[in-house]
């Protein structure tokens, strides 16, 4: 029933923008899913984010009786938008989403240590993910996605992970849904091969788009998004409005996302300037001065609504004594210029080292054909000059040589940004790994792939030579040729074994779940141990018991000297040091796994000795006058 409630909010909400100001569906839907998250947004940083989430339901409601009085009144436009082929298909989409995800559950590892976690904090506090008593690790990260799925599980009335996967779902397809704006029935070819575009295009970087839910692949379809808007509707003040939400969101989304927000603020602004200088004057000539002024506000909103996005939440993390996402303190023109003189840590060169080796040695892409970053600009160079020499329109050409231009050297600033980012935000050992490089690298690419593909779909042209009207077919051909496709096959036909699976793996972490009722999280915290783990076990069963609190410093799972090669988990400290630090900080220890060197080191402190130790157990601290006993 939820779900109905959630359908029927979002596509009425949309409804009501296009009617009151004449748009497609196809266009509405993303600006009324930003909305969504922006009202979110500004509640919360006020500390009524639960407040929030009824202005929007009200809106909702208003929404669905405007939509009924329309209705009422035999308006035909409301029988367009709901027999067009984009509302059609929003609704396909939206089924498909419920079907993958009932019963799925969360498994991967930044899931846990974060966009899962800080949701559930979220729903629990009716805050951000930086409330004193919540377990979130990364406080400081920007909320846009956690606030959809955040009004999602509240409208729902329950937590549970498959409803953070439908929201980011929902939001990817809205997303993607201008791809269908030009289309009618009739054209029904055209419309399989756009849905297929639209199902299969992330998994080009992201094989698990669909089954995961950090951030870095939808920042690529926003960044691609707000640019396909640009270029393909005509310039009007909701279209300024609509790009401006969503660069607000795309800020608030991941630091990254500021970056990407620049750029194409940088590549619309080089379009105004050098191609629609004409159209923009024209726009913003009025008949006084006063809308004259009114117009150049709303031109530089795209700009306003970037900064009022990062400072607001660079203001709120100042306000709240919360740290930044990413400590940028290091990026200086002086460690720059140590780059160069020989004076830099060495690390550092062989982090530039391993990063270029990377253009051409690590494959994005490995499925019919192994595929670099190098080999994807190639690739997406190739597909550029059939937007701009085959499909568009002869007038439209030399302003799309100039966007893709622009977009490439976006790609060049983007990638520079990143490798600053690695040798002065990251840690030396994450530094020389490249740590998350197909992620990052991947993002941008992801968005000029969906720009160029969706721009390509938009452009092409009926009743012009064969080759413009089948040339997304080729495309579409060569795509499945080099895009593993085998996650839709698992995740929709197979969709109940998918989601059996991810249960089955969650099993030997539930007996955790029993401690909920044995520790008060208002006055009591454990410590999690997970000997000779990297860490899985501890980030999994943090986030089954929040709000319950445990020890949070890096490698403390693990206890004892490495356990095997290449363990850098475990922390070497003797029996007597652990005794005083859970006197000082903790009332319980919970064994998730034990082995039998730890039993031997540790086992004095637990009664009963080392023998006592038993997997999946709660031990009580009980503290004396200058002893710890570890009583089951």
């Amino acid at each position: 029933m939820h779900l109905i409630l959630i359908l029927l909010m979002l596509c009425s909400g949309a409804i009501m923008i296009s009617l009151k100001y004449n748009k497609r569906f196809e266009i509405t839907i993303s600006f009324w899913t930003f909305m969504i998250i922006s009202i979110l947004y500004f509640f919360g940083l006020v500390g009524l984010l639960n407040m929030g989430v009824y202005i929007v339901a009200a809106i909702g409601l208003f929404s669905v009786i405007f939509c009924g009085y329309y209705i009422l009144k035999n308006n035909e436009r409301v029988i367009d938008i709901a027999k067009s082929p984009g509302f059609v298909m929003f609704i396909l989409f939206f089924v498909l989403a419920w079907w993958t995800q009932r019963g799925r559950m969360l498994t991967s590892w930044d899931e846990f240590s974060h966009w899962g976690t800080v949701v559930r904090n979220m729903y629990i506090f009716n805050a951000f993910g930086n409330h004193p008593e919540a377990t979130t690790i990364f406080k400081g990260y920007p909320p846009a996605t956690a606030l959809l799925e955040y009004f999602w599980v509240k409208l729902s009335g329950s937590f549970t992970d498959g409803n953070l996967y439908r929201a980011m779902n929902m939001l990817y397809f809205a997303l993607m849904l201008p791809v269908f704006s030009n289309l009618k029935w009739k054209q029904f070819s055209k419309i399989v091969i756009r849905f297929i575009f639209v199902l299969i295009l992330p998994l080009a970087f992201f094989q698990d788009f669909y089954t995961n839910i950090m951030v870095d692949a939808i920042l690529g379809v926003m960044f691609a998004s707000i640019l396909i808007n640009y270029y393909v509707n005509e310039m009007d003040t909701f279209k300024i409005v609509n790009i401006s939400l969503a660069l607000f969101v795309l800020t608030i989304t991941k630091a990254a996302g500021f970056g990407l927000a620049i750029i194409s603020i940088i590549i619309m602004a080089v379009d105004l300037l050098f191609i629609k200088r004409k159209d923009l004057m024209l726009y913003i000539n009025g008949r006084t001065k006063l809308d004259i002024f009114k117009k150049m506000l709303l031109v530089i909103c795209p700009i306003l609504a970037c900064l009022i996005s990062k400072y607001s939440w660079s203001a709120y993390l100042k306000l709240t004594s919360t740290d930044v996402a990413w400590d940028t303190s290091a990026i200086s023109l002086v460690n720059i210029k140590r780059l160069f003189n020989g004076s830099a840590p060495h690390y550092q060169m062989i982090t530039i080292k391993n990063f270029f080796n990377a253009f051409t040695e690590f494959f994005l892409t490995n499925y019919t054909l192994k595929i670099s970053f190098m080999g994807w600009i190639v690739i997406l160079i190739a597909l550029s000059i059939i937007l701009t020499d085959i499909v568009s329109p002869q007038k439209e050409r030399a302003r799309l040589k100039l966007a893709t231009i622009s977009i490439f050297i976006g790609a060049a600033l983007y990638t520079l940004s990143l490798l600053i980012l690695y040798l002065f935000t990251y840690s030396e050992y994450e530094a020389i790994k490249l740590a998350s490089y197909s992620r990052y690298a991947s993002t941008y690419l992801l968005g000029i792939l969906i720009f160029i593909v969706v721009t390509i779909c938009l452009k092409e042209q009926t009743g012009l030579i064969n080759i413009k009207t089948s040339v997304t077919c080729l495309i579409l051909l060569f795509l499945l040729l080099i895009i593993r496709v085998t996650p839709i096959v698992s995740s929709i036909l197979l969709a109940p074994c998918s989601t059996k699976s991810t249960v089955a793996s969650r099993e030997r972490y539930a007996p955790i779940n029993r401690v909920k009722g044995e520790v008060n999280p208002k006055t009591d915290s454990f410590y999690f141990i997970s000997v000779a783990s990297n860490g899985y076990d501890y980030w999994v069963s943090r986030y089954n018991i929040t709000p319950l609190q445990t020890n949070l410093y890096p490698c403390s799972w693990s206890l004892g000297k490495p356990y095997y090669k290449g363990d850098v988990w475990s922390q070497d400290i003797s029996a007597n040091d652990w005794a005083k630090e859970l006197r000082k900080e903790y009332t319980y220890v919970y064994i998730f796994k034990t082995n039998d060197i730890f039993n031997k080191n540790y086992g004095k402190l637990f009664e009963g000795g080392g023998k006592s130790i038993k997997n999946n157990t709660l031990y009580h601290v009980k503290k004396g006058n200058d002893s710890v006993v570890l009583q089951k």
